[in-house]
């Protein structure tokens, strides 16, 4: 999922999948303002991982099951990361 800096969903890989709440969002986003704009969070949840990275037009928001590999999920997320922000400069 991407969203812009005011909240709003620009993007979701899956149709009909829950949106994170204004609370929520407002945390990430607060996470990711302590972090740096180049460094992805990643945050342990009882049911698997959400991973954070900034982008040039907002967030990017990845949510994995426990069994994900996490290194191959932060490469990929980087990868990601990299690609909007040159695509969208």
């Amino acid at each position: 999922m991407v969203f812009e800096a005011d909240g709003f969903v620009v993007y979701t890989s899956v149709s009909g999948t829950s949106l994170p709440g204004d609370a929520s969002v407002k945390a990430w986003k607060e996470l990711l303002a302590q972090t740096g704009p180049d460094k992805t969070v990643t945050l342990v949840q009882e049911n698997g991982y959400v991973m954070l990275s900034a982008l040039t037009i907002g967030t990017l928001v990845v949510k994995a099951k426990r069994t994900a590999n996490l290194g191959a999920l932060r490469q990929s997320v980087a990868t990601v990361q990299a690609e909007l922000n040159t695509t969208l400069s």
